[in-house]
């Protein structure tokens, strides 16, 4: 069959194996949300924002939400992918955890993408108050991106 363009497909997924999952235990109720998860996810190694966390598991990917002092993130991963034979790639400019990301920002709230693994990543950061230092350039979710933390085994598998 001919590719027309924007066709939906599923990225061959790369797991963490048991040694590069996050040091500590994840809460209960997290664990919990996160063993359905087709995706690998990550979340922040400052295990603060695991606290006031939760996690919805879909049939192609993870998000995960969190809280901590005045600010959300939002982490989310996806296997899915979409064909453009006729396109080419674009080419994003920051490196972050050995990938190319592209990094946006839209109404005080800081975006970053990339694919790792097999799957398209993406975190975003949005601060209560404008003015809080997180949320005024694109250092703070830079740093957390690249420090996050494989936090669930494949499907199935107990840590």
């Amino acid at each position: 069959p001919r590719v027309l363009g924007g066709e939906r497909t599923e990225r061959r997924v790369e797991w963490p194996d048991s040694a590069e999952l996050a040091p500590r235990p994840l809460p209960a109720t997290l664990a919990t949300e996160l063993r359905s998860s087709v995706v690998p996810a990550l979340l922040p190694r400052h295990e603060q924002w695991w606290e006031h966390a939760s996690a919805v598991a879909g049939p192609h990917g993870t998000a995960v939400t969190m809280r901590h002092e005045g600010a959300t993130l939002i982490a989310s991963g996806s296997r899915l992918a979409r064909l453009y034979p006729h396109l080419r790639g674009a080419q994003g400019s920051p490196r972050l955890r050995d990938q190319t990301a592209f990094l946006t920002r839209n109404e005080h709230v800081w975006h970053l993408a990339w694919v790792e693994r097999g799957v398209a990543y993406s975190l975003e950061l949005a601060c209560d108050e404008v003015s809080d230092a997180r949320c005024t350039d694109d250092g703070f979710v830079q740093r957390v991106a690249q420090t996050m933390v494989w936090a669930n085994p494949a499907t199935g598998e107990t840590p």
